[in-house]
């Protein structure tokens, strides 16, 4: 068996062309040993995994520069060979139709970012799994290939006396206790969920600490960017020392938990000098003169990362969760003028040798509405696909996606012709994700 897919360690090509990306996974495979093999482009992963020795797993970035993630998998599923690699697709492209493109063009798995390092390191054991057995597969149809060319001979092929087979004894004609059919075991009822109360600040976040209370989820925080070799990840607890840090770069994301109908807002901040440590440590690199939007990736990653942690540690406790994906840089002058203070269900600043990061989450009330499709306004977030009266195979528009200017055109395209008075699910967008750029 290749020995680069035992149980413990695994060779893995990893293609993204993000070097913060790459820097990131290596840090999350090599603490479990892992061997990563890493590829900026879709051409030099075709490459590496055409090789005789080359990675058994891969995982690929949709979009990348020459040849997506996609075009690989279908070249990989093309290729005429016994040892097809595992293809695992990890993206930020988490829409239906996405989904269903990737599969067709032959990945195995599907994994959408922010990913939950726990989650990647089980998907990958599964993969190792996967592959163990097609190797055994295929040593077993080696074997048999040699015992049939060693047997092709007349004496060989002669019939052989087989002894009669010795009766049942009476016991033995019930099946064996493994293999008789039994009921499955209850599952145990849902945990009712805690009662919303009026619509307000207090109660909001009464209800979110049900899921994960503040300082679970700042020791969280802290576990992922020690996790990322960034030191120790404690909080500040001094709120003038919180309140007194100046950013100049920040990135939200955003959650919604529809059935407690709260939408959540999460805030990373840094300064410019944080952010270019942060980008050296990940990259490997001593550049100074680094171009601003790569700071921001960096910040971006490192947040993909913690979204990631809490979705896995709210998905755990039994609630249901959209994460729109969004460009997720804000104008750093406009952001604390439309936060509300009273908001803030967390706010912790973490010193790291180096680095700041101020880290807040917004927790606002967020209930469903079924707006008509003319009244839909930017920035709403679809709590279900939008679909043609006339067509329920075709989507038009994810469920989760926080509408820019371009998608909604679609729905008002939809409304010129769709019968008066449809609606559609809806949830109303926060403060922050109003400063989103409209396309």
């Amino acid at each position: 068996m290749n020995p680069q897919i035992g149980e413990t360690t695994m060779k893995i090509l990893v293609a993204d062309d993000s070097l913060v990306v790459l820097r990131l996974l290596e840090m999350s495979l090599k603490k479990d040993g892992h061997e990563l093999v890493p590829a900026r482009t879709g051409a030099a992963a075709w490459q590496e995994l055409q090789r005789p020795d080359g990675p058994r797993i891969a995982i690929l970035d949709w979009q990348m520069p020459d040849i997506s993630g996609v075009e690989v998998c279908q070249r990989i599923r093309a290729w005429e060979s016994k040892h097809r690699p595992h293809l695992i697709m990890l993206t930020s492209l988490g829409g239906r139709e996405d989904t269903v493109a990737a599969f067709d063009a032959g990945v195995d798995d599907y994994i959408v970012k922010p990913f939950d390092r726990d989650i990647l390191l089980a998907r990958l054991r599964a993969a190792a799994r996967a592959v163990q057995h097609q190797e055994k597969l295929l040593e077993e149809i080696r074997l048999r290939d040699e015992i049939l060319r060693a047997s092709n001979t007349p004496a060989a092929l002669a019939p052989a006396q087989e002894p009669a087979p010795a009766p049942l004894a009476a016991s033995s004609r019930e099946a064996p206790p493994s293999t008789r059919l039994s009921p499955p075991p209850a599952s145990a009822a849902p945990a009712p969920l805690p009662d919303k109360g009026v619509n307000g600040t207090p109660v909001i976040h009464q209800v979110l600490s049900s899921l994960c209370p503040s300082d679970e989820m700042e020791g969280l925080v802290g576990q992922t960017l020690a996790e990322m070799m960034l030191g120790e990840g404690v909080p500040v607890k001094d709120p003038a020392q919180i309140e007194a840090f100046r950013p100049e770069i920040d990135v939200v994301h955003f959650m919604i938990l529809p059935e407690k109908s709260v939408w959540l807002d999460l805030l990373l901040e840094t300064n410019l000098a944080s952010a270019l440590a942060l980008y050296q440590l990940f990259t490997g690199s001593s550049d100074t003169a680094v171009p601003e939007n790569d700071l921001v990736d960096v910040i971006g990653e490192t947040l993909n990362m913690i979204q990631g942690r809490l979705k896995s540690t709210f998905k755990s406790k039994g609630a249901e969760l959209i994460v729109p994906v969004v460009p997720h840089s804000l104008p750093v002058d406009q952001v604390l003028e439309r936060c509300h203070r009273n908001a803030a269900f967390t706010r912790a600043l973490y010193s790291l040798p180096g680095i700041d990061l101020r880290f807040t989450v917004f927790a606002y009330s967020s209930p469903l509405h079924r707006k008509r499709l003319i009244d839909i306004k930017l920035a709403n977030v679809l709590a279900e696909p939008l679909r043609p009266p006339d067509n329920d195979d075709l989507v038009l528009i994810n469920k989760g996606t926080l509408l820019n200017g371009r998608a909604l055109m679609k729905v008002n395209n939809l409304a010129e012709y769709a019968p008066h008075g449809v609606t559609h699910p809806v949830f109303e967008p926060s403060p922050l994700s109003m400063l989103l750029p409209e396309n």
